[in-house]
């Protein structure tokens, strides 16, 4: 019992680490031209409301 247990969380601990790693890496790529994009389509009303709904 206590080998499923450490293993549901050593595995549990590997996924979330994963998700950083991931997450972080996805930034240092996407982070600027993301942002800008991101900025131009809302700065108008309208385009901010289809923003949103997309």
């Amino acid at each position: 019992m206590w080998v499923y247990v450490c293993g549901l969380i050593g595995g549990m601990g590997l996924l979330l680490y994963g998700m950083y790693v991931l997450s972080e890496g996805l930034q240092k790529i996407a982070g600027a031209n993301l942002r800008n994009v991101l900025s131009s389509l809302t700065q108008h009303e309208i385009a901010t409301k289809i923003t949103n709904f997309a």
